[in-house]
């Protein structure tokens, strides 16, 4: 039984720069290939995503938010958030 997201992975490694072109995404090919490696062929799965959140620019939450960085979403009071240090 293949893993997950394996089956397909050394075809579309070889396919990644035009991967990079047709996600209309502006990705550069070492985006691409940072996520083959982390989810292999469910890559379409995430580039889909990704493109309905560029579409959406409402949906979208900047980088730098405090809900993405544990240590100020503790300090913003969230009660389920542990500080690492």
């Amino acid at each position: 039984v293949p893993m997950l997201g394996a089956e397909g992975y050394p075809a579309l490694w070889n396919q990644r720069h035009a991967l990079a072109e047709r996600s209309g995404l502006h990705l550069h090919p070492a985006r691409i290939e940072h996520l083959l490696h982390r989810s292999g062929t469910l890559v379409h799965e995430l580039l889909a995503l990704r493109a309905e959140d560029a579409a959406d620019p409402l949906s979208a939450r900047p980088r730098s938010s405090p809900t993405t960085r544990p240590h100020d979403a503790a300090r913003l009071g969230a009660p389920d958030v542990v500080p690492v240090r």
